[in-house]
């Protein structure tokens, strides 16, 4: 007989992507070249807004994304469809269940 054990799983993501604004602002910086005997210019443009709202409002973080799949699941189960993808619709339901995020 097999014995069933609690754990808790933690787990870090990271993921590159964009986000989109106008609300930003330019910032030249002005270095001095000893070569050349000239100041030389360079410019960027920063965003005036917080990048995390920005990207909370544009796109889904990972635990949102689970929650769709969980939908998504559920949906196909409901419609009689046991598989997607060769994936079990009904483990992966499971597998999206009870995710919880922690704020650090």
């Amino acid at each position: 007989m097999e014995n069933e054990f609690e754990v808790t799983v933690r787990q870090t993501l990271t993921k590159t992507t964009s986000v989109f604004t106008d609300a930003v602002h330019e910032c030249v910086e002005r270095d001095y070249d000893a070569t050349t005997g000239r100041y030389e210019y360079s410019s960027s443009v920063e965003p005036d807004c917080d990048l995390e709202e920005l990207f909370a409002e544009q796109q889904r973080s990972p635990l949102e994304i689970i929650r769709c799949c969980e939908q998504i699941c559920k949906q196909l189960l409901s419609e009689g469809r046991r598989r997607c993808a060769k994936v079990d619709l009904a483990d992966l339901r499971i597998d999206c269940e009870n995710w919880e995020e922690v704020k650090n």
